[in-house]
């Protein structure tokens, strides 16, 4: 039984974006053309020139705290999730947090993100 929901409830309708996947945009992550759900990841520095024409759909920004993102643990890079089109996610999906801490222990996790309202520069 897969404990990701948010996979199973479907896929986010596909839209084009007018901004580019430069550092601190938030995008979605992609396996096939118009298949995002609900991975996404932060742009640690602009990805323009390879993401845009992919196209990884940035639809926010981390208004504060980037300093926190970069900080991050980058010990295992793409390996803890496979990248998105390397297929080994099966175990992440099927066992959840449980095969993440057996596999990756040292691997930092975001617990709390905020939507919040863009702010408006008069």
């Amino acid at each position: 039984m897969r404990t990701c929901v948010w996979l199973l409830a479907g896929m986010i309708v596909a839209t084009q974006s007018t901004t580019s996947n430069v550092r601190g945009t938030i995008a979605f992550a992609f396996a096939v053309p118009n298949g995002r759900t609900t991975q996404v990841f932060i742009n640690m520095r602009d990805n323009s020139p390879t993401h845009d024409i992919e196209p990884f759909v940035p639809f926010g920004r981390v208004t504060r705290g980037m300093e926190l993102a970069d900080a991050l643990n980058t010990e295992y890079g793409d390996s803890s999730g496979g990248g998105i089109r390397a297929g080994h996610q099966d175990p992440m999906f099927d066992l959840g947090n449980a095969f993440l801490d057996r596999q990756f222990p040292r691997l930092d996790r975001l617990t709390r993100a905020s939507i919040v309202a863009e702010e408006r520069v008069r």
